[in-house]
């Protein structure tokens, strides 16, 4: 099996997912704007047939990379790794499955993070790009 070297990320931007529990992921402005964006969609995912479930989550995905949203797992050595295409859509499929109590603290969405990009009291979303 071939590898590829993954890239190092040591300031996550705004839009980024955390991938994670605990912390601050929860109000990772990147996060907000994936839970909003999954609760939008949950109605019409349970909707669906299985074979289109996974191109919901896709669009999903390739939504947050219009806005430069990577989907990022923090290592042991303190530093993040974007996952890869397939993952985060894997992570989108978990998200839209979860119950709606549940979709904040999920491994992706919320969890433990920094602060840079987290949203202040008052402060909007952008406007969704799956309308």
């Amino acid at each position: 099996a071939t590898t590829t070297a993954a890239t190092i990320i040591h300031n996550p931007n705004k839009n980024d997912i955390l991938c994670g529990r605990g912390g601050l992921t929860n109000k990772y402005y990147g996060n907000v704007l994936f839970r909003h964006i999954v609760r939008d969609k949950k109605s019409m995912y349970k909707t669906l047939q299985r074979s289109h479930k996974s191109l919901l989550a896709e669009s999903i995905v390739l939504a947050m990379k219009r806005l430069n949203g990577r989907f990022l797992i923090k290592k042991q050595n303190n530093v993040f790794y974007e996952l890869s295409h397939q993952q985060a859509i894997e992570k989108t499929l978990q998200a839209l499955r979860e119950k709606e109590s549940n979709v904040v603290s999920s491994s992706c969405g919320g969890g433990g993070g920094g602060n840079g990009g987290c949203i202040s009291e008052g402060e909007s979303l952008s406007p969704c790009l799956l309308h």
